[in-house]
């Protein structure tokens, strides 16, 4: 079997010089939070990530020749870990970061030094995936492969010790038995992918060969921001306890430095940041798509629309400023900046569907499929016969993921990517059809021991057509009401967060992550959490979005009260999406309620409303 020794160093080094520049890195000034002792832009290095730097095959060890796109490698698992010890403690950490050097030695062959938010995070590891993952998720300082450093690496570590900055650290390690052991059993299933009930035969047998032996499994220290990764290797999970480490070091801060974090998409709609807490599968990727690119659908449908229309409003529209900003995490401080976390985004591909023939596609799909997925890093993409990459979980692999350039989904990313804006709205979405949905999730939070009066979703069915704009949009005014709706966040067991036994159930998230340290018991009477939800609630636009059946009612949509979301015609299903995005830019005055009013009524025409 190849060793990871065997990887020539200064061939990568030979791709990082052909892919890096001394412009500025995309524009991104990081947020200084240590008085001037923080890095600035000027100390990351500006790789262009389309280039294939430093790519290296995780199966062979060799450097990978072609487009980037090609790359698709299948991780160990394919979720969260049984075993997830955060937080743990120091005599833990310490246990647990030992055992995962001696897999490889006194250094290890991959690091990586990254600023997530300003933060210094440094990934220690034996994995080509988690370099190559890591190494393009973030913005990046410096490198060290094999003994040999590129971007100063010693010399900023240095400087994080020197000044006593926080540091978040990776370690993450793979067994090289272990390793072994797993090529043999995908080798012997004869399938692109080792099954569940195999892999954890596998697993049991190790452990029955060796009681030492460790079961894939991470482990959190909040005192230390360390996290130790072991025999896993899902991008997923250790790219979430980095977000979530890094917002330990924010609540850290003294109080006028501290930041907030949010699971949640943004988009920028003429300066106004709007952002949307989304469970799995309400379509949060779309809806970002949808407000990030309305300059360029938004004049097109004014233009098309066959109604009398306004010059003014006319103007409006051509003029309308959109832009990217967050796909699935962004950082908010006391003053409502919203800053990006990942340089490349690392949504699921499910987004493109294809079983759609391709003169239905929908051309956003198109655009993703060819523009932005073609060319972006694949991680567990089923592959078929004929060599296609298969994205929809009906055909694919499900929780199959990308690590993407928001860049490739604008037409120009010096205009159409945001990196902070002040942030104008939260919303959340939900989907919800009826209130037996409603109900499920209230008992899944009782039975997690929440049995306080108040520890449940504060809303029904009625809520939403009393008090929501056309059916399914609900203001949250002032601060109680906006901790109320955030604190319990409804959603279901998918792929990455479970085994398929319980995918689809219905669940909830305390404040609408599983990254954070706190235990949920903790997080859901955590006045840190608290005082930043009710500050949205006093200061911003926040609302509840249901676009699940009350949005087709509300839009209009014949017979919407029988008919499923696959039911929809395809202009019906534009009408809910781009809808939707219309009043979250209306509901933060991103957009005048007048040019909401024509492009509502446009897009209702156009579905035979």
């Amino acid at each position: 079997m190849l060793q990871i020794t065997e990887v020539n160093p200064q061939s990568i080094f030979n791709h990082l010089q052909i892919a890096t520049s001394q412009t500025k890195v995309d524009y991104y000034n990081p947020p200084d939070y240590f008085s001037g002792r923080g890095f600035k832009a000027k100390d990351l290095i500006n790789i262009d990530l389309n280039k294939n730097f430093g790519l290296v095959d995780p199966l062979t060890g060799e450097m990978i020749k072609g487009e980037a796109g090609k790359y698709n490698h299948n991780t160990y698992l394919r979720r969260r870990s049984d075993i997830a010890e955060k937080p743990c403690s120091l005599d833990r950490i310490f246990e647990k970061t030992t055992t995962a050097r001696k897999f490889f030695g006194k250094e290890a062959p991959y690091q990586s030094l990254a600023l997530i938010n300003g933060i210094p995070a440094l990934l220690e590891t034996n994995s080509p995936h988690m370099f190559n993952f890591w190494s393009r998720n973030w913005f990046l300082l410096a490198v060290r492969v094999l003994g040999q450093e590129y971007g100063s690496f010693q010399q900023k570590l240095s400087y994080v010790k020197d000044n006593k900055l926080p540091l978040v650290r990776m370690v993450n390690a793979i067994d090289p038995v272990f390793k072994k052991r797993f090529d043999q059993e995908s080798v012997k299933s004869g399938n692109q992918f080792l099954e569940e009930v195999k892999f954890k035969q596998m697993v049991d047998e190790l452990s029955s060969e060796n009681p030492n032996f460790e079961k894939p499994g991470a482990y959190y220290n909040p005192h230390t921001f360390t996290i130790v990764a072991i025999n896993t290797d899902y991008y997923g999970q250790l790219k979430s306890w980095a977000l979530g480490a890094v917002s330990d070091v924010g609540e850290s801060l003294p109080s006028e430095k501290q930041f907030h974090s949010l699971h949640a998409a943004a988009a920028v709609v003429n300066g106004k940041a709007i952002a949307f807490v989304a469970p799995t599968g309400t379509g949060k990727s779309t809806q970002e798509a949808m407000l990030g690119t309305m300059n360029e659908w938004v004049p097109t449908l004014v233009e098309n629309s066959g109604l009398s229309t306004d010059p003014k409003l006319v103007e409006e529209a051509k003029s309308i400023k959109s832009q990217y900003h967050s796909d699935d995490w962004l950082y908010i401080d006391r003053r409502f900046i919203a800053t990006i976390s990942e340089r490349h985004i690392y949504p699921r591909t499910n987004f493109v569907d294809d079983s759609i023939p391709e003169d239905k596609m929908p051309a956003l799909m198109k655009q993703a499929r060819d523009g932005i997925f073609a060319k972006a890093l694949k991680e567990n993409v089923k592959i078929d016969s004929n060599g296609k990459f298969l994205m929809h979980d009906s055909i694919g692999m499900p929780n199959s993921r990308v690590l993407a350039n928001p860049a490739d989904a604008v037409k120009d990313p010096q205009t159409g990517l945001s990196f902070s804006a002040t942030l104008t709205a939260v919303n959340i979405l939900l989907k919800f059809d009826d209130d037996s949905g409603i109900e499920a999730v209230n008992e899944e939070i009782k039975k997690a021991g929440f049995i306080d009066e108040d520890c449940k979703l504060p809303y029904t069915m009625k809520t939403f057509f009393e008090e929501g704009e056309y059916n399914f949009v609900v203001p949250l005014k002032g601060a109680a009401r906006a901790w109320e709706v955030f604190r319990f966040v409804p959603t279901k067991f998918g792929p990455g967060a479970s085994g398929p036994e319980k995918w689809g159930q219905p669940t909830f998230e305390v404040v609408g992550t599983k990254y954070l340290a706190k235990p949920d018991k903790v997080l859901a009477y955590d006045p840190f959490q608290k005082g930043f939800y009710e500050s949205y609630g006093e200061k911003l636009n926040c609302s509840a979005i249901n676009i699940g059946r009350p949005c087709w009612i509300g839009f209009g949509i014949k017979d919407a009260k029988s008919k499923d979301w696959a039911k929809l015609s395809t202009d019906e299903q534009e009408l809910a999406i781009k809808g939707t995005a219309v009043l979250m830019a209306k509901r933060a005055s991103a957009i005048s309620p007048e040019l909401a009013e024509v492009l509502i009524k446009t897009l209702q025409r156009k579905a035979g409303i």
